[in-house]
């Protein structure tokens, strides 16, 4: 995805059915750069297609496929962590085939994140100073 002349971003876009999608990317916490060991899942984006299913919940969808994760074998990945902010801010996600949701704000998605998928506030931020989310994966 092209962010901006000067900078693009890579993500892998999981399609978790009935119209519920996931982009997420190996990245270091630390210093937001790819992280080769595979040890921690950046959840980028959640969002729902034009051919969402209603009676389908995109935060079980969520837990489904951390569980699958988890349950590998060989899994490398040991933690699993977010950003939420609210999409108007990021206006280079417009390019993807998703529905709108205007009242998907920032605080009502760090709520949901919290209270779907027991995430929690981290003490690590992003250059902008907002705090990444951790989601309980290998606890």
């Amino acid at each position: 995805m092209i962010i901006s002349i000067d900078y693009q971003a890579d993500a892998y876009e999981v399609d978790l059915d009935g119209g519920v999608r996931l982009l997420v990317r190996f990245m270091n916490e630390e210093d937001g750069q790819f992280d080769a060991g595979e040890e921690s899942l950046y959840l980028v984006f959640l969002y729902l297609t034009k051919s969402y299913n209603k009676n389908v919940c995109p935060f079980k969808q969520v837990k489904q496929f951390l569980s699958y994760l988890h349950e590998q074998e060989n899994r490398s990945t040991k933690k699993v962590f977010m950003k939420p902010r609210a999409i108007h801010e990021y206006p280079h996600f417009n390019t993807l085939p998703m529905i709108r949701r205007p009242r998907a704000t920032t605080k009502r998605l760090i709520n949901a994140y919290e209270r779907k998928l027991n995430a929690f506030k981290t003490s690590k931020s992003d250059d902008d100073g907002f705090h990444y989310y951790e989601i309980p994966f290998c606890k």
